[in-house]
């Protein structure tokens, strides 16, 4: 209780301008010491990978209005399959969704059951893992395991695993997902070397096949300030598909410029190019 105090107290103090600056005068050394191996432009390429797109469907929120509750493209039917790791206490986003999709199967080996039943969904006492063994299952096995001819949904809030499983899972399994809805966590680690190369590996792997449309820092965690940017430990991240974002209009723009020396073959920049 004193800790979540303390940390609402912080929150409201870094609204106003005077305060921010202060603990900011303050919190920059130590940040900088911690930090020092990062450098402001290795830092600006992880951010570029966590620019957001506009989703071409919109967003909703599905589940509780707090802690787990989720942001997604607003593009779900009776063909779409939600494959859920980790349950926890709270399923209010698989219950939100169950409505609108053919079905669910949720995964965690650390609880027992479901804390609340959901008719069409199915439920494994199994975890997550870069290998299936006894009582944990690996990506590829689970996704093999929803119905056929599902367009499916992946939601993954695994505490830190995630990293790992989704360094090892193919772009090709990974672009079978119609939308990844997952929570990173240990983000602050990124001052060493090798953590950097894990999660910018991992961000850059998603980045093939989808494209950002939400981004949320989830403020039960901590959070750095590196180079003048929050930085949260724990992020809430929605991707969507590529396959679902029209193609960059080039036509209407490029055919407009031609040669000045029609003798020579003009100089293409690459550079008047618009998405729709």
């Amino acid at each position: 209780m004193i800790r979540l105090l303390g940390k609402s107290i912080a929150v409201l103090l870094l609204k106003f301008p005077f305060f921010r600056d202060a603990i900011f005068k303050l919190y920059s050394p130590a940040i900088r010491v911690e930090y020092k191996n990062l450098t402001n432009t290795s830092f600006i390429n992880l951010l570029d990978l966590l620019k957001v797109d506009h989703s071409p469907f919109g967003l909703i929120r599905m589940g509780s209005n707090f802690d787990g509750g989720y942001v997604v493209a607003k593009s779900f039917g009776h063909d779409d399959f939600l494959l859920s790791f980790g349950v926890g206490t709270d399923v209010s986003f698989e219950e939100s969704l169950s409505h609108s999709i053919k079905g669910i199967h949720l995964y965690d080996h650390t609880v027992d059951r479901l804390p609340s039943e959901i008719i069409n969904a199915t439920f494994f006492q199994r975890g997550l893992a870069v290998a299936p063994s006894r009582n944990m299952t690996d990506l590829e096995g689970a996704f093999l395991n929803v119905p056929s001819h599902s367009e499916i949904i992946l939601k993954i809030d695994i505490e830190g695993d995630e990293w790992g499983i989704l360094a090892g899972a193919s772009t090709g399994l990974l672009g079978s997902f119609k939308q990844i809805v997952i929570e990173f966590h240990n983000l602050e680690s990124i001052n060493s070397l090798s953590n950097y190369e894990l999660i910018f590996g991992v961000l850059q792997k998603l980045r093939v096949t989808h494209n950002v449309v939400n981004v949320h820092g989830n403020n039960w965690d901590t959070f750095r300030i590196i180079h003048g940017q929050f930085w949260p430990n724990a992020l809430e991240v929605t991707y969507l598909n590529k396959r679902f974002f029209p193609e960059p209009n080039t036509d209407d723009y490029s055919r407009l410029n031609l040669p000045n020396n029609p003798e020579r073959a003009d100089y293409n920049l690459g550079l008047n190019y618009f998405k729709n």
